[in-house]
């Protein structure tokens, strides 16, 4: 049927292919806004330790934990002791060791 109509079948596909690229200008605009997002809450969260928390951050790390991003932070503090704090690190606020345990804990 498009044989007939090539210039139909030309139309058809720019149109799809415009709309696959703006679709996908999109999808990369909200990945790296949220790059960005989490880039400045790691920092805000990182200088909030440092007023709160006595010690050195040892390593961090980012995963996915119940659907949420969780940015977990070991801090050694000046005796040598390690301490973990947790952070949602899209609104920067600390999550509550139980709320991961009874996350983890569900079917």
């Amino acid at each position: 049927m498009l044989k007939n109509k090539p210039g139909i079948f030309l139309i058809v596909t720019t149109a799809a292919l415009i709309f696959v690229g703006l679709w996908l200008y999109k999808e990369i605009g909200h990945i790296e806004s949220t790059r960005l997002h989490r880039a400045s809450m790691k920092t805000t969260i990182h200088e909030q330790i440092k007023d709160q928390e006595p010690g050195t951050i040892v390593s961090s790390k980012l995963e996915s934990r119940c659907g949420r991003a969780v940015y977990t932070l070991n801090i050694k503090d000046d005796n040598g002791a390690m301490r973990t704090l947790q952070y949602d690190i899209d609104n920067g606020l600390p999550i509550d060791a139980d709320w991961i345990a009874r996350c983890m804990r569900k079917p």
